[in-house]
């Protein structure tokens, strides 16, 4: 069974193939077209495979001049990889779409879920940046303004589109913006680190940068309360990302101070000299980069669990499993998602759990006192206690819903009509997450 970073390694491949395939095409097009396309045309065929061939991130000046003061690496990242999926020269490749795995390692998500999936897209449709127009008015607004989430000949996958008035901010592109290869965002593990580095790129043509130590705090989105020593913030902050830029980067920076100092000899300004990273590795490791993020993902979640089913078919079946739990003792549900996690859940185990939980609602024990003695579902799961032998089952059996004796077992048809009702309430759950997006 391929690994979630094995899949994405397999994508990368598949997608340098296909670029090969539309340079081809495109080529024979342009022999076999009577009339030649416009030459802004071709540029941005031409800047939209080279683009995504290298994975450049293109950014406007402006946009990394702003402040991340609120956000996490994690959605930092997911900008920077937006960045690098669209053509910065036509607004019409806008609307972006990720592999569910893709979103994953990205947002460095665990098991999803549909809660923490949820929660994640609306942290990241939350975020709110800014500019100033040419009349001297403050506009305010989202990156994203919508997220859907959908399935695609049996792929999960995640659809984001930048907000309107976003877009000036991403694309037509004429002036006042730098490039980089996606691979050196990649590497940075923290969100200083990524900061660090777009800071001093966007100045690499000049070679050097000088800034107030005031504002290159701003730009990291370090508060007034963090690092008031200079010396706290110059060991903690600069020098750790000068040896990690060195390291994991195609830059590297000298850094001294600069101008007047302030009262006491306090350092106020510093002088960044920015250097070509001659070391540093080829852009290709991606795949080696991807894999091992994925690997130390599994170790840091814990993600044990072997198995050949999805992730949202594991999520599926614990809704399942939920749903049918007595419903007046549905609660600890975080618990008993932890609980489930750890199960070694295949098919067959599935289907135990379910028959022993059918056995179990129909006991004298749970059903006796109005359902005062029904466990409560972590411990039920935590217990194993589907493996109970079914010998006290209640007088009166309640029979499931859904009867057919057609040479089955009741169980069979029980679980075929379960399963359908319960990928209606899946993808209902769906549609409210995508409307939750919201124009």
């Amino acid at each position: 069974m391929q690994t979630g970073g094995e899949k994405i390694a397999n994508w990368w491949r598949e997608n340098c193939k296909l670029v090969e395939r539309v340079d081809k095409l495109s080529t024979s097009m342009l022999k076999c077209t009577k009339k030649p396309r416009k030459a802004s045309k071709i540029m941005a065929i031409k800047t939209e495979q080279q683009n995504f061939r290298k994975h450049l991130v293109t950014k406007r000046n402006e946009l990394n001049e702003l402040s991340p003061r609120g956000m996490t690496l994690q959605q930092l990242r997911f900008i920077v990889v937006y960045l690098s999926m669209i053509d910065p020269f036509d607004e019409s490749t806008r609307l972006v779409r990720f592999s569910l795995s893709d979103f994953k390692l990205i947002m460095e998500m665990g098991r999803l879920n549909i809660q923490q999936l949820s929660n994640s897209v609306d942290d990241l449709l939350s975020k709110v940046t800014g500019t100033v127009t040419e009349t001297g008015d403050i506009l305010r607004f989202q990156y994203f303004k919508r997220c859907r989430i959908g399935q695609n000949d049996g792929e999960w996958y995640i659809e984001i589109d930048a907000h309107d008035d976003a877009l000036p901010m991403f694309f037509n592109l004429k002036s006042n913006y730098f490039k980089y290869q996606l691979w050196n965002g990649l590497r940075l593990k923290s969100l200083n680190q990524l900061r660090f580095y777009e800071i001093l790129k966007q100045y690499q043509w000049r070679g050097y940068r000088v800034v107030a130590v005031s504002k290159l705090k701003d730009l990291l989105g370090i508060g007034e309360t963090e690092y008031v020593q200079y010396k706290d913030f110059r060991r903690s902050v600069i020098d750790v990302c000068q040896k990690v830029l060195s390291e994991n980067t195609d830059i590297t920076f000298t850094y001294e101070p600069h101008g007047k100092k302030g009262r006491g000899g306090k350092i106020l300004e510093l002088r960044f000299n920015i250097f070509e990273n001659k070391k540093n590795q080829d852009p290709l490791d991606m795949e080696k980069f991807i894999m091992e993020t994925d690997e130390k993902q599994e170790e840091t979640c814990n993600l044990t669990i072997e198995t050949d089913l999805t992730e949202i078919e594991h999520l599926s079946n614990f809704e399942m499993f939920w749903m049918n739990y007595p419903e007046h003792k549905r609660s600890g549900r975080k618990q008993a998602m932890y609980e489930w996690d750890k199960l070694p859940l295949d098919a067959t185990l599935f289907k135990e759990i379910m028959e022993g939980l059918e056995n179990a609602k129909n006991s004298n024990k749970w059903t006796s006192d109005k359902g005062a003695y029904v466990n409560e579902p972590s411990n039920w799961l935590r217990q194993e206690r589907w493996k109970d032998a079914p010998n006290d089952t209640a007088t009166t059996k309640i029979k499931p819903k859904i009867q057919n004796f057609t040479g089955r077992s009741w169980s069979e048809d029980y679980f075929k009509n379960l399963e359908k009702l319960e990928k209606e309430r899946i993808n209902k759950r769906i549609v409210e997450i995508n409307n939750k997006g919201g124009d």
